[in-house]
């Protein structure tokens, strides 16, 4: 066995040893919970309460390096692993299937991604603003949201950005990577006329684009708390604790202050269904005659529960998993829902429509020069070594490292046609990667795609009950990648700016860099540097990005397709909110994580001062 399948199930089988113990233990205290029930009403417990499908993260989902492996591992209990209706113009390889896996543990996928920290652009979000309306989306008004969260360690090419742009008190700790191969980028960059900038605070307006240095986020400072949010079926929690889970903490911070403040509201906790009650055992939202919902029924371990909410529910299930969640309990498509014979509540033809993701090429390059700086390779001798001292301590050493290398945003030609000089649309980047150890690949990611896709709702399968009716099951994931033949052609321009930098510029020419990718089958009897050939590579290789957005998108009053308004409440239903990435209306030009995070910050500040 080769290290990487060493490795792979080497991971899988400590994760799913800690995810059976955890199964085990937390069904023993359900069932006391259950035995030792005093009142169906907990309120004097439970203030907040965190319903979550899984448990707490694995300690093998902590190193940065390994994130894929983890990520995308279905031999575990984990992860939920949604696959895509066949995409016509993406992924060919693979018969146009896209694997999008989102944790199953407490965080979601932050509890296993790449750890990377990048805000967006700011016309990311002066674009929300026009199209909601609503001004407080505007990058002025979020870097007051972005500050107050973080606690920024890093070294910066531009330091007076420090002050204007960075916090240095918030709760997330975010730093910059330094890898040896920094310097040669950032000539590289110099040598095409590209800026050397700060690519997280403004991106640098009316340049082609902006070479900067990689951020990444690191363990937060950890408060004791409790949680609100993440209604899914399946165990809930108090008092988390310590977890290297940026979001869960982030928000728990937060909501601690909510939770003394008694303006959250509590959810109380109810574990038989009583008189009046739907009979439907699928996990739903309870929402009454007036139109407002009152909290939530579903299962832990089977067991059929439900939590009452005083005030309000609060829906962070993910891009792919709140739309179900929503159609289940009644909003939705009108059509849709009568053909399901769910009641009608609120009929919303946007849930689950508008969903968009970051389609990437990867190119692998290989240095020929022994003093490369390109990929720290190890020896063969080393490889052992290093993986012994990770297993020992996985937050040191070779492995512990970040697999997302230096980063550039470019403004492609048909951008700066569009009269969009200030805002790229495509991010380029160096990334290592984790399977092969000697492997650098070259990431072209389109970062503002113009293909729009859906997550359909598999109806057949929920009159069945299939799997009891899960997420997977009923979600009929297109994300039409590539469909806009806008997207194609800015991806055509992202592989000759990559070659470009690669084996056009002299410090990697000294390195004797040569691009050293495999051929797909289908495009063998194309000319290797014609476009034919690219744009037949194109369909073969691209991949989603693991980005989905926008499924219950939130938009202006006139917008028919909004499911949310500016303040992520539901529309047509009280006391219902939606506060995860699926409300937004359109990518950022980059990784989503921040911007998730910026918008439960907004949602939080805006609750807690009354403006929510």
């Amino acid at each position: 066995m080769n290290l990487a399948g060493f490795i792979l199930a080497s991971f899988s089988l400590m994760v799913q040893l800690y995810v059976d113990k955890y199964r085990r233990d937390d069904l023993q205290r359900t069932l006391q919970e259950l035995e030792n029930l005093q009142t169906p009403r907990l309120s004097e417990k439970y203030s907040v309460l965190l319903l979550e499908e899984g448990g707490p993260p694995p300690p093998a989902s902590d190193p940065q390096f390994f994130h894929n492996l983890i990520g995308y591992d279905g031999r575990t209990s984990i992860n939920n692993l949604f696959v895509s209706v066949p995409q016509s113009n993406a992924g060919l390889e693979n018969k146009g299937r896209h694997i999008t896996a989102t944790g199953k543990m407490l965080g979601g996928s932050g509890s296993h991604n790449g750890n990377v920290y990048y805000r967006g652009s700011p016309r990311d979000f002066d674009n929300y603003a026009r199209l909601t309306g609503d001004a407080s989306w505007a990058y002025e008004n979020m870097l007051h949201h972005f500050k107050h969260v973080e606690s920024f360690r890093g070294w910066l090419v531009n330091e007076e950005d420090r002050a204007d742009c960075y916090g240095t008190s918030g709760p997330i700790i975010v730093t910059t990577d330094t890898p040896p191969v920094l310097s040669a980028w950032f000539e590289a960059g110099n040598e095409l006329g590209y800026k050397i900038r700060d690519a997280n605070a403004y991106q640098e307006e009316s340049t082609p684009g902006v070479f900067g240095e990689p951020y990444e986020k690191i363990k937060p400072k950890i408060k004791d708390h409790v949680v609100l949010i993440i209604p899914l079926n399946g165990p809930f929690e108090e008092n988390i604790g310590e977890k290297f889970n940026f979001l869960v903490n982030f928000l728990s911070l937060s909501l601690h202050e909510a939770k003394t403040k008694a303006l959250v509201g509590t959810l109380t906790h109810n574990i038989f269904p009583q008189k009046g009650h739907s009979t439907n055992d699928k996990s739903h939202i309870l929402i009454d005659e007036k139109k407002s919902a009152y909290g939530v029924a579903y299962k832990r371990h089977g067991i059929p529960q439900i939590a009452h909410a005083r005030r309000e529910v609060i829906l962070s299930c993910d891009t792919l998993s709140s739309p179900m969640l929503l159609i289940r309990s009644g909003i939705g498509p009108k059509a849709r829902l009568e053909k399901a014979e769910i009641p009608v509540k609120s009929p919303l033809p946007g849930v689950g429509s508008n969903l968009r993701d970051h389609v990437a090429v990867l190119l692998q390059f290989t240095a020929s020069n022994p003093n490369s700086t390109l990929s720290p390779v190890l020896r063969d001798d080393e490889v052992e070594t290093e993986f012994l001292k990770f297993q020992g301590n996985p937050r040191s050493g070779y492995l512990a490292r970040m697999t997302e290398g230096p980063q550039a945003f470019i403004v492609s030609s048909q951008a700066k046609a569009a009269g969009e000089g200030d805002w790229p649309d495509l991010q380029l980047g160096l990334v290592q990667d984790p399977v092969n150890l000697f492997a650098t690949k070259f990431a072209v990611i389109l970062a503002r795609p113009e293909s729009v896709g859906e997550v359909g709702f598999n109806i057949s399968a929920y009159r069945r009950n299939e799997l009891d009716a899960n997420d997977v099951s009923l979600a009929v994931l297109d994300y039409k990648y590539l469909t806009n033949p806008r997207d194609e052609s800015a991806l055509l321009e992202g592989i000759s700016i990559a070659f470009g930098i690669m084996e056009g510029t002299s410090p990697f020419q000294a390195m004797g860099v040569k691009y050293t990718g495999e051929t797909p089958e289908a495009c063998v009897n194309f000319p290797q540097n014609s476009v034919h050939f690219w744009r037949c590579y194109i369909k073969q290789v691209s991949r989603g990005w693991l980005h989905p957005v926008g499924s219950c998108k939130m938009g202006h009053d006139s917008d028919p397709m909004a499911v949310v308004d500016s303040k992520s409440r539901v529309r047509g239903i009280q006391n219902l909110r939606v506060v995860d990435a699926s409300i937004l209306p359109k990518l950022p030009n980059t990784n989503i994580s921040p911007a998730v995070i910026v918008l439960a910050e907004k949602f939080v500040s805006e609750l807690l001062s009354g403006k929510g």
